[in-house]
């Protein structure tokens, strides 16, 4: 007999709210005046830094600058906020579904790679508020598909020996495997309408 689900944990960018970070990449590009290739290059060597929390953001940009070689100028504002919190949007059909989980009893978690001006900007639109639990990467020290966030987020749960009681929804697939190979039920989300049906399908009255 499947196990009862108890909870259920969803990603934050592209699930909970809209993925604006092709935009903002944009106004990185554009406003430093880098090239795409040494962009990419230098955030994936300095990136995951920022990411799980080994450096605070002001370090960051000044050793991307110096990394990539930067012709424009630093804003006095973030860049990694500017395009975000202009265009930032939620998915109200699915934080509607958290509130009903919430409502029947489920325990409800954020879980995140993000980094601390995104964490603060979504504390301030009440983004977290129907969560029992929140999990972001730059706090805890650790980004999916990293097996040990996966297990963090249980533990704090209460779920720790019983990962099948609980439910993991990402837009990515990595982290949606990740979340299966430690034994949770994982969820690739498209559109709250088919995640209504997947979250339904393990017997969660939503």
């Amino acid at each position: 007999m499947p196990t009862a689900i108890a909870a259920g944990i969803f990603d934050v960018g592209g699930v909970l709210i809209s993925n604006q970070m092709a935009h903002v990449w944009r106004d990185v590009l554009e406003t430093l005046q880098i090239d795409e290739a040494m962009f990419r290059t230098a955030w994936r060597e300095m990136g995951i830094q920022l990411g799980n929390g080994q450096i605070e953001e002001a370090k960051f940009w000044r050793r991307f600058v110096k990394r990539t070689g930067s012709k424009g100028a630093l804003p006095d504002e973030s860049l990694f906020v500017r395009e975000y919190e202009k265009r930032w949007s939620v998915h109200q059909e699915v934080l509607d579904l958290v509130g009903r989980l919430k409502r029947r009893g489920f325990k409800t978690a954020v879980l995140s790679n993000t980094i601390s001006a995104h964490v603060t900007h979504n504390r301030e639109k009440g983004l977290y508020a129907p969560f029992d639990v929140l999990v972001f990467s730059n706090e805890v020290g650790m980004s999916k598909p990293e097996p040990n966030i996966y297990r963090h987020t249980l533990t704090l749960l209460g779920l720790p020996d019983r990962p099948e009681a609980a439910f993991f929804v990402d837009d990515l697939e990595e982290n949606v495997a990740a979340a299966r190979a430690v034994g949770m039920n994982g969820i690739l989300f498209t559109d709250a309408a088919q995640l209504l049906l997947d979250v339904r399908a393990l017997g969660v009255p939503a």
